[in-house]
């Protein structure tokens, strides 16, 4: 049964002239907007960063349409299944790279956005909560307005949101939190409708946004939950119609795959252990909001493995107290404290929204900022209703004006934190460096600042800190693929084989990881491991450019020059094409006699590469062999020219000008050539053979 209320509903106009100008909803949004922009104001030029380099700097699946008019195909593509799951969101990433490309502040400027439009919705949240029957008689409705404010002030500018907000993957989170507040919202708004109509039209639109949320973040999963709280403490109704209201919602959150959320942690922590460590884990994010310090883009608490242990039970008891106490309120709220509906409320927010990553699905990582999002809703409604009470308990008379102060104080004073804190993320190197400063043993903080340092291509250092965080964390299989590649790069590729072969004996399904391991191999020249690799990487992508090219090199070099150019044919295609593969394609054809075609790939190169001496030289010999002497001429005179030096172009020139009885210009070839070949007898010969012949009429006068 819908509830109505017996308290007449005064009109918005009546509301906003009875309520002194401070305590009116556009200010006080005004206001949350400012203060949001101002404490991300130096978040707009912050670069991608850690998963977002990855999954939208480089990640070519959001930039083309077909991701998301044929999502089928993704199942077939690295990183595909994310951009499933989680559609909603990476559609918003393609969005804004169809409108700029990679410029950061464009993506810095939707998640600001999102950031505000969330503390908007709490605002509405909460006042929609406090008009409901149970609270609309209570002395908190007519302050109503300045506790939302309080808490989208909170919400807006607490440090702790500055990773979700300036990390710009995370606005997985940011997105998830617009769908969860606007649906509790909308079907609360739909539970006190006026009208059927109304009613049915709001329910309509919870159930379509629920639907659609399903393809934001996981954690929208414990959505139907916090349907089920606020039903419990602020509407009324037999207990089975409330029931049928809010089935459908699990029904639509079936649709998140929850088969893959324990496979976050990779086999590391178990179920058990993550939920024991988790006990700390909460009251630390307890802690931080309370007194925001220690910030970090990981953080690294110790691995509880009993339930006994000290560092468990004890932050357990607490968080069962909290459990018990958000109970008691409740019970308190239905007999006759109505108020203290907003305290539980505020509580069974922060544990149910946090419950899917601080329970009993391990993730890799035990703790990350990010994850407090959502839940701070929850929180900064209890902040707000706290400063309320203290200042109203100050001053009977003055304390709501004291108590908007207050609330604009904290949420400057937490706004010049998350600035502050946004200087961290003004680079990977300084964000990680203050990770590894913070936690000296974090191998993901060591992998990610050597990583950063890579790409800024100061590898000494770099390497250090790879090479320390795959000491310290042996099964971290991109610690040692990275130092693989890295070395590689650098021509170490013993080392790079060590590393390579590292990471495989962690992943060995790894294409790009076999593929990295065959070129390190072929680079020391041992060909036959190589081609074992590269056959490693083709049966798990047979469309791999870089392994059907390694595969093509090695088999070239093993002499089997047929397979090589049904390797190489294979990549012709690819986009882009290793910038070599013409005159790899073409000396494989020459190889196996198939002049021709050799000859239309090395033009081909030779056009592109108009001062590649090896491939004109090449280009040349081509000619001579297919008895075009002309164009042999222009070819290997250019080919000299390029590389005065190079004795292959110049043995060939000779050769060529010898066949078109041009002998004193073969004759001044083969002395240059002497000169660079003393010892050489067959070259001493070959000048003494022509210097004893009469020079032609045609070679009088050389030109």
């Amino acid at each position: 049964m819908m509830q109505r209320s017996s308290r007449r509903e005064p009109s918005p106009e009546e509301v906003g002239s009875q309520r002194p100008w401070w305590q009116r909803a556009p200010l006080h949004l005004a206001l949350v907007a400012a203060i949001g922009l101002g404490a991300y104001a130096n978040s707009f030029e912050v670069p991608f960063t850690w998963d977002g380099i990855e999954l939208i700097q480089e990640n070519e699946l959001i930039r083309h349409a077909s991701s998301y008019t044929n999502p089928g195909r993704l199942y077939r593509i690295e990183h595909g299944h994310r951009l499933l799951r989680r559609y909603v969101t990476f559609l918003t990433f393609g969005l804004n790279y169809a409108l700029h490309g990679n410029n950061v502040a464009g993506y810095h400027a939707v998640n600001l956005f999102l950031h505000v439009c969330n503390a908007a919705l709490l605002y509405a949240l909460i006042l929609a909560l406090l008009a409901t029957r149970r609270l609309a008689e209570s002395r908190l409705y007519k302050d109503r307005h300045l506790l939302a404010f309080g808490a989208a002030l909170v919400f807006v500018a607490h440090p702790l949101q500055t990773m979700a907000v300036t990390y710009i993957y995370q606005r997985l989170a940011l997105m998830v939190t617009l769908f969860y507040l606007g649906i509790v919202l909308v079907y609360l708004r739909s539970r006190l409708a006026q009208t059927t109509r109304k009613r049915v039209l709001l329910y309509a639109a919870a159930i379509l946004l629920a639907l659609i949320s399903s393809r934001t973040k996981e954690n929208i999963i414990t959505l139907p939950v916090m349907l089920a709280v606020v039903e419990l403490l602020f509407l009324a109704g037999p207990w089975w119609k409330r029931a049928l209201q809010v089935m459908p919602f699990f029904v639509v959150v079936v649709l998140q795959p929850v088969a893959r959320l324990d496979r976050g942690a990779g086999g590391r922590y178990d179920r058990a252990t993550y939920l024991y460590t988790q006990f700390k884990v909460l009251l630390t994010y307890l802690r931080m909001f309370l007194f925001p310090s220690g910030q970090s883009v990981i953080h690294e608490p110790e691995v509880e493995r009993s339930l006994l242990a000290v560092n468990v039970l004890v932050p357990g008891l607490l968080l069962t107290c909290l459990v018990g106490f958000a109970g008691w309120c409740a019970l308190r709220a239905r007999r006759g404290r109505p108020e203290l509906a907003l305290v539980a409320f505020g509580l069974l927010w922060f544990f149910i929204a946090i419950a899917l990553e601080s329970s009993i699905f391990p993730l890799h990582i035990l703790m990350q900022e990010y994850r407090v999002y959502l839940p701070m809703a929850g929180l900064a409604s209890l902040a707000s209703g706290a400063v309320l009470v203290v200042a109203l308990r100050l001053s009977a008379t003055r304390g709501l004006r004291l108590a908007a102060i207050a609330l604009v104080v904290v949420a400057l004073v937490l706004a010049g934190l998350s600035f502050q804190r946004n200087r961290v993320w003004r680079s990977p190197e300084s964000l990680w460096a203050d990770t590894v400063e913070r936690y000296p043993h974090s191998a993901r903080g060591h992998f990610n600042l050597g990583a950063a340092l890579v790409r800024k291509k100061q590898l000494a250092e770099g390497v250090t800190h790879l090479e320390r965080s795959a000491e310290l964390m042996p099964g971290l299989f991109k610690a040692h693929y990275r130092l693989g590649q890295v070395y590689r790069g650098l021509g170490k590729n013993e080392q790079a084989i060590k590393s390579l072969e590292a990471a495989l004996a962690l992943q060995p399904f790894h294409e790009q990881a076999q593929t990295e391991a065959g070129l390190s191999y072929l680079a020391t020249g041992q060909s036959g491991k190589a081609l074992e690799h590269f056959r490693a990487a083709l049966a798990l992508d047979p469309t791999s450019a870089r392994a059907n090219y390694g595969c093509g090199l090695a088999e070239a070099s093993l002499q089997r020059f047929e397979a090589a150019i049904l390797c190489f044919e294979r990549v012709r295609d690819a986009t882009p094409a290793p910038p070599d593969l013409s005159y790899r394609l073409g000396m494989a054809y020459w190889e196996a006699g198939e002049r021709g075609k050799a000859v239309v790939q090395l033009e081909a190169f030779a056009e592109q590469n108009p001062n590649a001496h090896q491939a004109i030289n090449m280009l040349g010999a081509a000619y001579a062999d297919m008895k075009r002497d002309e164009d042999a001429l222009k070819a290997l005179e250019r080919a000299v020219e390029l590389a005065p030096q190079d004795p292959a172009s110049l043995i060939n020139l000779a050769q060529i000008y010898q066949r078109l009885g041009r002998d004193q210009d073969a004759l001044e070839i083969f002395r240059r050539l002497q000169l660079l070949r003393p010892d050489d007898g067959q070259i001493r010969a070959l000048v003494t053979e022509l210097e004893s012949k009469p020079a032609s009429p045609a070679t009088q006068h050389l030109p």
